[in-house]
C-alpha cells in the first residue's frame, strides 16, 4: 500500500513538473504606464494580438508556447519592447516605460545587454552602435528588435544598409515572418531603385521632372540622419481608451508587419 501511494505521489510530482516546464511567464512592474492595458503584439510564430491587464503596473503574463515565440508589449504611444519566450522560462521586468531593468536568459539577457548600451552610447555613435550589436551576435532574435527601431522605422531608412545587416543574419532570423515580409518589401525597394537609375540614365530630363514632383509632394530626398534619430525620442502619451486603443493597435500592426508599414518607395 505504501508502495502504490509513493508511486502516486511521484506520477502527480512528475505531472506538475510538465505542467510547469511547458509554460513561460513574463511578470512585470513598471511605473508610470498610460494605461492599465498593455497591448500584446505576437511576431513568431504567428501574428497575433492580446493584451494584458496590469494593477498598479504589476502583472503577470503566462503562456504556453508550442515553439520558440516573440511577442512585444507596446508600453506607450512610442515605447515597445519585446520578450522572447520559451517552454519552461520566465523573465522579470522592472522599472519605467523609458527605463526598463530585464532579468533573463538567452535573447532576453541579451536584450537587457542591448538597451543598457543604446542608453549609454553617445548621439553622434548611435547608428555605429546599433550595428555593432547587430554584428557581434548574428544569431540573436534581439537583431529583429534593433533593425525594426532603428531602421525601419527610421523616417529616412537606410535600405542599402539595412539590406547588408539582414545578409549578415543566421538563417533563424532571417527565416521568421518579420524578417520575410521586410526582406520582401527591400527586394521591392531595390527594383524600383534599379528602375530609376536605367531611368535617369536613358531619359535624365523625365527623371529629373519626377524628381521635382517628389519634392513638391513632400517626399524626402535630403535629410540629416541624426534628425531622424531625434523623431524616435520617446513621448508621455494619454490614457488609451476606446477608439484610441484600437488605433493604437492599429499603429502597432504596421510597424510589427513591413508589408503595411510607412516605408516610403
Amino acid at each position: 500500500m505504501k508502495k502504490l501511494s509513493f508511486l502516486f505521489l511521484a506520477l502527480i510530482l512528475l505531472l506538475t513538473g510538465c505542467g510547469k516546464k511547458s509554460t513561460f511567464t513574463l511578470k512585470g512592474n513598471i511605473s508610470g504606464l498610460s494605461s492599465d492595458t498593455i497591448l500584446v503584439f505576437y511576431q513568431e510564430p504567428n501574428y497575433k494580438l492580446d493584451t494584458i491587464i496590469a494593477q498598479n503596473g504589476k502583472f503577470n503574463y503566462t503562456i504556453t508556447p508550442d515553439t520558440f515565440t516573440i511577442f512585444s508589449l507596446l508600453l506607450s504611444d512610442k515605447e515597445t519592447l519585446p520578450v522572447f519566450a520559451d517552454k519552461g522560462e520566465s523573465v522579470t521586468w522592472d522599472g519605467t516605460p523609458r527605463d526598463i531593468q530585464i532579468k533573463g536568459k538567452g535573447d532576453n539577457e541579451r536584450m537587457a545587454y542591448i538597451l543598457q548600451t543604446i542608453k549609454e552610447a553617445k548621439a553622434d555613435s548611435l547608428m555605429f552602435t546599433v550595428d555593432r550589436l547587430i554584428k557581434e551576435n548574428p544569431h540573436s532574435f534581439a537583431n529583429i528588435y534593433l533593425i525594426e527601431q532603428y531602421y525601419v522605422q527610421d523616417s529616412l531608412p537606410d535600405y542599402t544598409r539595412m539590406d547588408e545587416l539582414i545578409q549578415g543574419l543566421s538563417g533563424s532570423i532571417k527565416d521568421t515572418p518579420y524578417m520575410i515580409d521586410l526582406q520582401a518589401k527591400l527586394k521591392e525597394k531595390n527594383e524600383l531603385n534599379r528602375l530609376e537609375r536605367n531611368e535617369r540614365q536613358i531619359c535624365p530630363s523625365r527623371f529629373l521632372g519626377k524628381l521635382e514632383q517628389r519634392k513638391r509632394s513632400g517626399t524626402g530626398f535630403t535629410g540629416r540622419r541624426a534628425e531622424s534619430t531625434e523623431k524616435r525620442k520617446i513621448h508621455h502619451c494619454q490614457p488609451v481608451t476606446g477608439l484610441r486603443q484600437e488605433r493604437m493597435a492599429e499603429s502597432m500592426r504596421q510597424r510589427h508587419n513591413p508589408m503595411e508599414t510607412s516605408m516610403r518607395l
